[in-house]
């Protein structure tokens, strides 16, 4: 199968007959197009979520003498090494390819930026997170890439509601001025980022209503992060109101949902409301 075509599977999902055609082909593969095949084989490996693979293959692919497919390399080696928790050693990679006259690369540029943020966020570095996020999307914006830019916000925009950062609300509303551009994903995603930013600003009734649509049995598009969000919202407005058995259950199910998106901030914000309901839960016995 010759590259065009294991392009195609790549772009069509196909990753496991992707990963498969481009080891077949590596074996007879002329220099000028090994390096390409090296990379396709890495990318379908790490949809699969086979990391050791991906990660030699991105190793080999930064060494390539065109420097076009060594920033790649690079850059696809930086996201291997978070996901396995080496965020120093991702660290270095992005910072140094930032630090290269990337002019001819601007949406890698914009995407290294993003990729920064992330390690900043994941050693709770927070301000640098924020400013990382904010600068890929303004880098987005730049050169039309809406939706690119709208995925950089809306992490900057969770960030800050989860970290309760002053501007929470204006990233949020800055996003929501992108959703023309957006996924059916990231649309719902807003949807989760609305009701929490009104949560927070003390509107419950919306923010509750505004919850609820994510939380019908037959929404099609909603992750498990999003539902984790929507039943966070609906249970501590409970909790607010003094209504707290019905609040610890939507808050188990927030822990539920969570627990399946492997978010370790929902944990957090769901494990401090729980906290707070068995605390006034007592007082009104003791009382």
């Amino acid at each position: 199968m010759d590259l065009e075509s294991i392009k195609a599977l790549y772009v069509q999902g196909r990753y496991l007959a992707c990963f498969r055609e481009a080891n077949l082909a590596l074996e007879a593969a002329a220099e000028d197009v090994r390096s390409e095949l090296q990379l396709l084989a890495g990318r379908a490996a790490f949809k699969l979520g086979f990391l050791e693979e991906a990660r030699t293959y991105f190793a080999a692919v930064s060494e390539a003498k065109n420097s076009c497919l060594s920033a790649a390399g690079r850059f696809e080696l930086a996201r291997v090494l978070i996901e396995t928790g080496e965020v120093c050693e991702a660290e270095a990679i992005i910072l140094d390819l930032l630090a290269d006259d990337m002019h001819e690369y601007p949406t890698l540029r914009a995407r290294s930026l993003h990729n920064l943020g992330w390690v900043y966020e994941k050693r709770m570095q927070y301000g640098a997170a924020l400013k990382s996020y904010k600068h890929a999307s303004d880098e987005h914006l730049k050169a039309g890439r809406y939706r690119e830019a709208l995925f950089s916000l809306q992490n900057a925009a969770w960030l800050a509601l989860a970290e309760d950062q002053p501007e929470a609300s204006n990233l949020v509303a800055q996003a929501k001025a992108l959703i023309p551009y957006a996924s059916d994903t990231l649309r719902v995603h807003q949807v989760a980022l609305d009701a929490l930013d009104l949560l927070r600003r003390g509107d419950r009734e919306n923010a509750v209503e505004t919850a609820e649509e994510l939380l019908q049995p037959d929404h099609r598009v909603a992750t498990d992060w999003d539902r984790a969000i929507a039943y966070y919202v609906v249970a501590r407005a409970y909790a607010d109101q003094r209504y707290y058995v019905v609040a610890d259950r939507f808050a188990d199910m927030c822990s539920y949902y969570a627990q399946k998106a492997q978010d370790y901030r929902i944990f957090k914000m769901v494990g401090i409301l729980k906290n707070f309901i068995r605390f006034c839960e007592e007082k009104e016995v003791i009382t």
